[in-house]
């Protein structure tokens, strides 16, 4: 039941089987209250009849009360959820039913109940269904056993034990099965009568049946455990009931919390990644069934890079706490947030009419998420963007729908807007981006991201003088553009963890190379953000680079940075100051794709730069635009005026090679030199070349930025 008001006195399925439940089970309660009242519990002597099972109803109701508060749970199932486990209070309330009548029993169940639910904090009127709905569980059981007592076993009083017999018979366990039955029936009637107005009763009574079954009948069954040794007054071997019970217990917990750590985020408690797959598709079929829409929403946290950036980690964990609980104050109950990692969030909901109402539950997210927060002694504000997308008017399927929400979400960050709800007329692509992008995630956590090389040449001796490490990934048997995952990696928070995934590769290809006396520098990019990061991380990525040259044993000409002009630009002072920290400790960088993009002369001054490289888009059209000719023909004059190494990429053709030669270009690389190679490649190609025919490096020389050394 997900309702806060239920309309308890209205005309509705729900309304009658409240009602049913509290007015009968009260009824049940009092009549118990009076029998027991009227019962003679001493004999004339003033001694208690059968003191020894007064005892024995005492340690029933420690045991039932114990069983209630702490039931079985199992994988899959959510510790603070209506059905949050098993109870075994059922099997020990039916027992007392068959050993001392109805109103013990009646009596025990409510005792237990009520227990429980009070314990859970649960709201009143949940309370008063539930302690009536298990009371007319035990009334219908109790029913059935005075309607169905064999021979053999006659009417007991309520102190006195069940069977005139000496031993439990057959036929006395067949006349508890029906009662077992009864009881688990009538639970699921009283269940599915409560259940939401668009859960047909049908539905809701045969949900996840024969496990249920199941499961109750196995906890029943130990009623006849207790009455055969009620019947041999073995009392005392209750209690070695509780070993074998508390084992199953623990199991069962075990097992509820390695699902549990599966499928919940451990910083927030929040539900993850794969709990969304879940909740999603539980909640298409749902919309489905009911023929009411469901709405996802995608939730991105705007500023949240800075906090992580300048108070470190531990500050924007700590944010990320607060903005879960506050999202989770102003979301309806049964709607689920989930965190799918970094600063980005989800939002499932049910029964939704427009997508106009899920937008408005957006707002209130981000009303409440952008109030100032407290961490340490600062005061900070975040913003966040949502995306909202619903089913079926937007999408047909789960997986559709996490598209059209990431589509909006991102239409929102772009826009400003805060909210955006999915438009198909503004939806430019169809591309699986959110697939693509948890896809990444996991590639780059599981290692599945691959450095291969291709060599460069000097071209007035055509040595080997280098290598330039390319990242590749292959997602569903398709080439990702390493564009297209630098992107990725930018926006999901990912750009320093790649930045590190590559570094430590090209560093252990370079100590590879190096261990066979191959000296050459190995080339590597340089993700987007992190040079012009904000402190301390673009000092942080100087440190990172000289620790692993230190643990790999390699001088600081070994490794060459390579950074594109547009990528300088996120902020030139901040960028400056980090390339000129590795710049003195010998570490120097490249202007990669220069001629192209946003890059400027300026830089090749300003920049404490060693290289230049031409973009590859200008050497393909050297041969046949005398335009492309001129511009490369400067480009290459200006960089050796700044005493800049200059290479050439993308050389595709001997002719190209010749022209670079003659305008005095350093180095190349291209197809016409040498394929792309992975590393197993590239060692076996190395061997194979000729004796000198690979240059042994030697340091670069940075020029321009202050304090350039020569």
């Amino acid at each position: 039941m997900r309702r806060d008001r239920p309309p308890l006195f209205a005309a509705s399925r729900f309304s009658l089987t409240w009602n049913v439940a509290v007015v009968g089970g009260g009824a049940a309660i009092a009549w118990s209250i009076y029998y027991l009242i009227r019962v003679p519990w001493v004999d004339a002597t003033g001694k208690f009849v059968r003191p020894g099972l007064t005892g024995a109803l005492a340690l029933i109701l420690i045991a039932v009360v114990i069983s209630e508060l702490r039931p079985l749970v199992w994988a899959g199932t959510s510790a603070d959820s209506e059905e949050s486990g098993l109870s075994l209070s059922s099997g020990l309330v039916l027992a007392s039913l068959f050993i001392w009548g109805p109103a013990i029993g009646i009596l025990l169940q409510a005792i237990a109940t009520l227990t429980g639910e009070l314990v859970k904090r649960k709201a009143p009127w949940r309370v008063a269904f539930n302690v009536g709905q298990y009371v007319l569980c035990v009334v219908a059981a109790a029913l059935l056993v005075e309607v169905m007592r064999p021979g053999g076993v006659s009417p007991h009083s309520p102190m006195g034990h069940a069977a005139g017999a000496a031993s439990l018979t057959a036929a006395a366990i067949l006349w508890m099965l029906p009662a077992w039955i009864v009881y688990h029936l009538m639970n699921l009637t009283l269940v599915a009568g409560v259940a939401p107005i668009s859960v047909k009763f049908r539905e809701s009574f045969f949900d996840e049946f024969w496990f249920y079954t199941l499961t109750t009948l196995a906890v029943l069954v130990m009623s006849a455990v207790v009455v055969a040794l009620a019947i041999d007054d073995s009392w005392p071997f209750i209690v070695l009931m509780a070993i074998p019970t508390y084992a199953v217990y623990r199991a069962s917990l075990l097992s509820w919390r390695l699902h549990d750590m599966a499928h919940r985020d451990q910083l927030t408690g929040l539900p993850n990644r794969r709990a969304l797959e879940i909740d999603l598709a539980r909640a298409v079929a749902h919309s489905s069934d009911t023929g009411l829409g469901c709405a996802l929403l995608l939730l991105d946290l705007n500023e949240f890079k800075e906090v992580n950036d300048t108070l470190g980690h531990p500050a924007g964990d700590e944010l990320l706490k607060i903005v879960s609980e506050r999202a989770q104050r102003v979301l309806r109950p049964g709607d689920t947030l989930v965190r799918l990692g970094g600063d980005e969030f989800a939002v499932v909901m049910l029964e939704i009419p427009t997508s106009s109402d899920a937008a408005e539950v957006a707002q209130r997210l981000r009303s409440v998420i952008s109030e100032p927060a407290r961490i340490g002694n600062l005061v900070l504000s975040v913003g966040a963007s949502v995306g909202v997308a619903t089913y079926p008017g937007d999408a047909k399927d789960q997986r559709t729908l996490l598209q059209r929400a990431d589509v909006a979400m991102y239409r929102a960050k772009a826009n400003r807007s805060g909210v955006e709800i999915y438009q198909a007329s503004e939806d430019p692509n169809s591309a699986d981006r959110l697939a693509i992008r948890l896809a990444f995630r996991e590639a780059l956590m599981n290692g599945e991201l691959f450095l291969h090389f291709q060599p460069q040449f000097e071209l007035a001796t055509g040595a080997v003088c280098g290598i330039e490490g390319l990242l590749r990934w292959t997602h569903e048997g398709r080439q990702v553009p390493p564009s297209e995952f630098i992107a990725i990696a930018a926006q999901s928070e990912l750009s320093s963890r790649l930045t590190d995934y590559v570094l430590t590769r090209a560093l252990g290809e370079a100590r590879d190379l190096w261990s066979r006396d191959i000296k050459l520098p190995v080339s590597m990019n340089i993700s987007m953000g992190e040079l012009s990061a904000r402190y301390p991380r673009g000092q942080d990525l100087v440190g990172r680079v000289l620790a692993g040259l230190r643990e790999n044993a390699l001088p600081p000409w070994a490794l060459r940075l390579e950074v594109a002009g547009d990528r300088l630009l996120g902020d030139e002072t901040r960028s400056m100051a980090t390339l000129q920290g590795l710049a003195e400790s010998g570490v120097f960088a490249a202007l990669d794709d220069f001629g192209t993009g946003a890059a400027s002369l300026a830089m090749l001054r300003q920049m404490p730069l060693a290289e230049v490289k031409i973009d590859r888009s200008l050497i393909a059209r050297l041969t046949t635009d005398a335009k492309e000719l001129t511009m490369v023909r400067a480009i290459i004059e200006i960089a050796h005026g700044l005493e800049l190494r200059v290479v050439a990429e993308g050389v595709e053709n001997q002719a190209t090679s010749d022209l670079l030669l003659q305008m005095g270009c350093d180095v190349a690389q291209g197809f016409h030199f040498a394929p792309v190679l992975s590393s197993v490649d590239l060692r076996t190609w190395l061997a194979e070349r000729p004796a000198g025919s690979v240059a042994q490096v030697r340091p670069l020389r940075a020029v321009g930025g202050a304090g350039s050394s020569g």
